[in-house]
């Protein structure tokens, strides 16, 4: 087993301290005290390169899906879309809803227009 000191661990990872920091936090990686000084098991560091290799980029999609649904309900419970319309937002090809042309004006000034209200 071999320990690494914080500036080798961020040498290893291409990272600043305050990042390593941020993974020690949140759980990611951990260190060892020896004597007062903060080590790092070269184990540790592997391990976080594996995981961390392609499922960020998977994790990142599906949490921004996530916080997208959310919104959504909390729009469909305030009456604000329309329950049918959740399909053609996030799935947009699989919807039967076409999406309104708008000949490059945004939506409120269209409403503006069509009420004659300013």
């Amino acid at each position: 087993m071999k320990l690494l000191t914080v500036k080798e661990a961020c040498e290893r990872l291409r990272i600043s301290r305050a990042t390593l920091y941020n993974l020690v936090r949140k759980g990611k990686i951990a260190f060892v005290k020896i004597g007062g000084k903060s080590l790092i098991r070269e184990e540790g560091i592997d391990r976080l390169i594996v995981e961390g290799s392609g499922a960020r980029a998977e994790h990142k999609a599906s949490a921004k899906k996530a916080g997208l649904a959310v919104y959504w309900d909390e729009l469909i419970n305030r009456g604000l879309v329309d329950p049918g319309s959740r399909v053609a937002f996030f799935s947009p090809r699989v919807s039967d809803i076409k999406p309104v042309k708008t000949k490059g004006k945004p939506a409120s000034q269209i409403i503006i227009d069509e009420r004659g209200e300013r």
